[in-house]
């Protein structure tokens, strides 16, 4: 059961993983549309004349203008290293977390395995248990017949003593 809550989790943060790698990568696409944009259109300069006055406020404010998109373009650039870092990174956490999850599956398998092995030495240990008792009452049995055994040579020793008395006193009462 806990291989199995493993495997969730892995698999919830896997997809997890996989919509933030998407969303990076629209973010790095529209960064490189930003960088692309094409903003050097010179303004030519007329000199002696408010006209020349308004284009050079127009030029200095054009100057301005491709000054910030040119830091614009290099924050750009910045941001979409960052985010391609970061896309990077990303998918490297995909790639471990596939792995985990591979890693996860073998675990819960080979735990699957294990308890099927424990329920087999459990059987195997109920047998030999079984067999254990079955022993013992056997050892008991043969006890007892050894000890009627005893009883019997014993008794049969008192017969044959008892035997050879007779046999000896009937041998002293003919010789006399």
């Amino acid at each position: 059961a806990m291989g199995i809550l493993l495997l969730g989790a892995v698999l919830i943060a896997l997809f997890m993983v996989r919509h933030l790698t998407g969303s990076l990568r629209q973010v790095t696409l529209a960064a490189d549309a930003i960088a692309n944009g094409d903003d050097e259109k010179p303004l030519p300069l007329v000199s002696g004349s408010e006209m020349a006055v308004l284009v050079s406020a127009f030029r200095r404010m054009a100057d301005e203008v491709r000054s910030l998109a040119n830091r614009t373009r290099e924050s750009t650039g910045e941001i979409q290293s960052i985010i391609e870092r970061l896309q990077s990174g990303a998918e490297s956490a995909v790639a471990a977390m596939d792995q985990g999850r591979a890693v996860a599956e073998e675990g819960a398998r080979q735990t699957e395995a294990a308890v099927e092995l424990l329920r087999a030495i459990g059987s195997h240990i109920d047998t030999i248990s079984d067999m254990s008792t079955q022993i013992a009452s056997a050892a008991e049995e043969q006890s007892a017949v050894a000890e009627e055994i005893n009883r019997s040579v014993v008794s049969i020793s008192d017969m044959a003593d008892h035997t050879s008395e007779a046999a000896g006193r009937s041998l002293d009462n003919n010789q006399q």
